[in-house]
């Protein structure tokens, strides 16, 4: 089974447990958990895209060493072991990396309904990142 696959199921069974929303929302999950490599290529995808990476992270030393590998040796190999150094230490970029996060699209059937149903009944931090909504469950990576 997929991360994909299994986020919509675990968020099926959430929008079950609150009959009010049970019906007629349609979420795309564009991102869940993330592996180290996964990690790495949403970065240098990032800033591909001329997104400020050191204003989205909030790690700015595991930020600083990334955008220096980008710039020298665009290598999604050393990216990953940087981060997967930090993860060994319990330190973890992205709160997707430890399963606390998703994305959605923002486009999708009831969309502002699901994002108040995560805030109200799951505490869930939204942040509103351009062409989609990062959704957090989790407030530290265990």
């Amino acid at each position: 089974m997929t991360m994909k696959v299994f986020a919509t199921i675990v968020i099926t069974l959430l929008l079950l447990a609150d009959r009010s929303y049970a019906y007629d929302i349609k979420v795309n999950i564009t991102s869940f958990k993330r592996s180290p490599k996964e990690q790495a290529l949403v970065i240098l995808e990032d800033y591909k895209r001329g997104i400020d990476l050191e204003t989205l992270y909030k790690k700015q030393v595991i930020i600083k060493e990334l955008l220096a590998v980008i710039k020298s040796a665009n290598s999604i190999e050393a990216m990953t072991a940087i981060i997967e150094r930090y993860n060994s230490k319990g330190i973890y970029l992205s709160y997707h990396m430890c399963g606390g996060a998703i994305d959605i699209a923002k486009k999708g059937k009831r969309v502002k309904d699901f994002i108040e149903f995560m805030k109200r009944v799951h505490g869930a931090i939204v942040l509103d990142e351009g062409d989609h909504y990062h959704i957090q469950t989790i407030t530290k990576c265990k």
